[in-house]
């Protein structure tokens, strides 16, 4: 896990990045009782070809034993305050935990990949869940969701003509192919749909798993009208198991039908 605080060691020039400080907190065996810390800091120069370098702190502590259940008593004496600290947990977060709880004590947010999650599926409602367990300014970050930037935005552009903005009130079927079968493979597939359905005010009314990754669901639009919308699982090369490979969006409006199909690396 990594926690990050913004911290500036000389007056910054317009339009360069302020260093930062970055303390690594490495666990070991946090069910022994006995244990030690091994620390070490480091001031590691940035190389930006000025007469005056920026530096950031580097600082590591590696955690032996029950220490590491008291992460924050480590780790908040030597943040820097009045700044934002964001805590980057590597692989997947303990949901529940003491330690977790502890530790996100002293974060502004919770930077995670839910891409790299060991059970996808029940992490990913965790992770949902944790709000009730945590302060109110907590912000959360997933690394995932950053990827399904250029799907989003492809979405987007297409109906963000003024002659096609009524198309978002006729949109009847989405389709989406991702590669894996598993069901934590189907993640950033219900995202991408999830920001689509918030968008638009849909409302889920049901939804069912089939044999070889295929997911249905039926969404409520407006004026009950009804929005279906499929998964499919479909092998592309070059695809880590998660990934999307192509999205499909087909409706009606003014008596216009449209179609939108986007894929990834797509055979000419």
């Amino acid at each position: 896990m990594r926690w990050r605080r913004p911290r500036l060691k000389r007056k910054k020039p317009r339009g360069r990045a302020p260093p930062s400080q970055c303390a690594i907190v490495v666990r070991d065996q946090a069910d022994v009782k006995a244990g030690r810390i091994d620390a070490w800091i480091a001031a590691p120069e940035i190389a930006d070809g000025s007469a005056s370098p920026m530096h950031y702190e580097l600082v590591k502590l590696h955690v032996h034993g029950a220490a590491a259940t008291h992460l924050a008593a480590l780790v908040d004496p030597l943040l820097v305050s009045g700044v934002p600290t964001y805590l980057w947990w590597l692989g997947t977060p303990p949901f529940g935990s003491n330690e977790l709880r502890d530790a996100l004590q002293i974060a502004d947010a919770l930077v995670v990949d839910t891409a790299r999650f060991t059970r996808p599926y029940h992490s990913f409602l965790a992770l949902a869940g944790m709000s009730a367990h945590v302060h109110k300014r907590l912000g959360v970050a997933d690394l995932q969701w950053a990827r399904l930037d250029p799907w989003r935005e492809t979405i987007a552009q297409f109906f963000a003509p003024v002659a096609r903005r009524a198309f978002l009130s006729g949109i009847n079927e989405i389709g989406i192919d991702y590669a894996g079968e598993g069901r934590g493979n189907r993640i950033p597939s219900s995202i991408l749909i999830g920001w689509i359905a918030s968008a638009l005010g849909w409302k889920l009314k049901r939804a069912a798993g089939g044999m070889g990754g295929v997911v249905s669901a039926q969404y409520e639009a407006e004026r009950w009208r009804t929005v279906e919308v499929a998964f499919r699982s479909v092998p592309k090369a070059g695809l880590v198991e998660g990934e999307i490979g192509a999205v499909r969006i087909i409706g009606t409006s003014g008596g216009i039908t449209f179609k939108v199909s986007i894929a990834r690396a797509p055979e000419r």
